[in-house]
């Protein structure tokens, strides 16, 4: 009997042992955490202090840290020559005047509304101001493109069309001037993609993304 006394005395000490130590453990890692979680919050602090000194001291040449204030100066010029290759490489544009971000084809930014590009030249089209003959429409998908004549208060215009299937002979169309006038807007806007969550603009009807404050193809606030 002394012997299983003493088997189970030992069991039971082994097992408290591992209790504890597993106790200990969690403890522990416990401990660790508060200690990791209290060391990032220093190490933010630092970052932070050290931002707000060199904006500070960034143009004092005689500060104590003027030379740690010059590499980052030139470390922040470099990312920013390398951002702008980075943009030129994408095609992506920024507005002059608040820096934000481009949409493609904007006329207006759609942050401040400064126009940054003629009309004409987004849309790719001449339209005549006096009525006459001469318009031109470049922004047409590819493909077999045909010339269909359109009446206009006696002018003939050539304005492409694209044709579905084989090429048809059709009849003249008769446009008003108007009718005419609105047509390179109405070829841009059938033209535009999709953009997910978007508004339309009241003035033009154009879409735009829903965090624009103005629209970027008539410059409208919205």
């Amino acid at each position: 009997m002394a012997f299983f006394e003493q088997l189970g005395k030992t069991i039971n000490d082994a097992s408290d042992s591992l209790k504890r130590k597993t106790q200990n453990f969690t403890e522990v890692n416990s401990l660790e955490k508060q200690v990791n979680s209290n060391q990032a919050v220093i190490q933010n602090m630092y970052v932070e202090i050290g931002r707000a000194y060199y904006e500070a001291h960034k143009a004092d040449e005689q500060d104590v840290y003027a030379e740690q204030c010059r590499v980052i100066t030139n470390a922040l010029g470099q990312i920013a020559q390398l951002q702008d290759q980075i943009r030129i490489k994408k095609g992506i544009q920024l507005c002059p005047n608040c820096g934000a971000q481009l949409a493609p084809g904007s006329v207006f930014c759609a942050g401040c509304g400064t126009q940054v590009a003629a009309p004409a030249q987004q849309m790719g089209a001449t339209v005549p101001q006096n009525g006459a003959a001469g318009m031109q429409i470049s922004n047409m998908p590819a493909g077999n493109v045909v010339s269909q004549p359109v009446q206009q208060a006696g002018n003939v215009v050539s304005q492409p069309v694209q044709p579905a299937g084989n090429v048809v002979p059709q009849a003249p169309v008769q446009l008003s001037v108007n009718e005419v006038q609105q047509t390179p807007v109405q070829q841009q806007t059938d033209q535009t993609p999709q953009i997910p969550n978007a508004r339309f603009c009241g003035q033009c009807g154009s879409q735009i993304p829903a965090d624009s404050a103005f629209c970027p193809v008539c410059g409208q606030r919205i």
